[in-house]
């Protein structure tokens, strides 16, 4: 399976924040035309310690996936290893600042020879919607208010206006020893199509707009993606939080593995470390 892509487009702005504690891969408005790999990260743990914390992930990302091939399939375990590679570099911050409360979370994605593979951490999310249907795939916050939606013991409208809206339960932060590290919901599939527009945003642009307005608008075939990602920028400026956000469409899908049928699966995994990985002692 071959997927091109027309060159995608991002945004970085501070809101109505003093500092800047998001952190996206690649760290362009306008990134390489052949760029495969992108991820969007929202510090948390306060002034300083998100920004340190997002930006050492989205680090370790670029560090493990520069040398990804497209052509070539894409297992859980290499996903596992990036991860890993994410952890090694926010523990290397944490050794360095003597910070141990900081974490971040995780949108990333990947094009591949076997489709796309989306994984998230957090409450930032992560959204594949195709022209003139709508959602194909939407990522399911890792907050407090989100696993009671789930759970039907709240409204998506009581959730959106909780006290407890900013609350998550998952992100990548340091992990007390002997305890699991959190697992990272992945996504695989083979079902995109010309035209597919895949979103990973931190919750300030969530913020921003209502989730059907956003659907409707990036759903839109009559607008550019560049009008798109121009658009929601200037609607997520005055956002009270950062706002960071990648737009990525598919301009044309070959299909020349023989595949038969649609594949889509969610399941879940932690990270994997190579031995030379500061975890090293975690884990003998």
């Amino acid at each position: 399976m071959q997927i091109f892509l027309k060159q995608a487009r991002s945004f970085h702005q501070l809101g109505e924040r003093a500092n800047q504690e998001d952190a996206r891969y690649p760290d362009y408005d306008f990134p390489p035309a052949d760029q495969r790999v992108f991820v969007v990260c929202d510090g948390v743990g306060g002034h300083d310690c998100g920004e340190i914390a997002s930006a050492s992930v989205c680090r370790g990302f670029a560090e493990y996936t520069s040398d990804e091939r497209p052509d070539l399939s894409y297992r859980i375990k290499d996903f596992q290893y990036a991860l890993g590679q994410a952890y090694h570099s926010l523990y290397q911050e944490i050794e360095r600042t003597g910070i141990t409360n900081m974490g971040t979370t995780l949108t990333f994605a990947f094009f591949h020879a076997d489709g796309v593979t989306l994984a998230h951490m957090g409450d930032s999310r992560i959204y594949q919607i195709r022209p003139g249907i709508g959602v194909i795939y939407r990522s399911n916050d890792h907050s407090l208010v989100g696993e009671l939606v789930r759970k039907r013991e709240m409204t998506q409208a009581e959730a959106e206006a909780s006290e407890f809206g900013n609350v998550i339960t998952r992100c990548i932060t340091a992990v007390p020893e002997g305890r699991d590290f959190p697992k990272a919901e992945i996504y695989e599939s083979n079902d995109v199509q010309p035209g597919d527009i895949f979103l990973l945003c931190t919750d300030g642009v969530l913020s921003s707009l209502p989730e059907s307005d956003l659907v409707t608008f990036l759903a839109n075939p009559q607008a550019s993606l560049a009008d798109k990602a121009t658009l929601l920028a200037a609607e997520s400026e005055s956002s009270s939080d950062n706002n960071t956000a990648y737009l990525v469409e598919v301009d044309s899908v070959i299909n020349d593995r023989g595949d038969s049928g649609l594949f889509r699966r969610i399941t879940e995994a932690g990270p994997k470390f190579k031995r030379s990985s500061l975890l090293d002692e975690l884990f003998d």
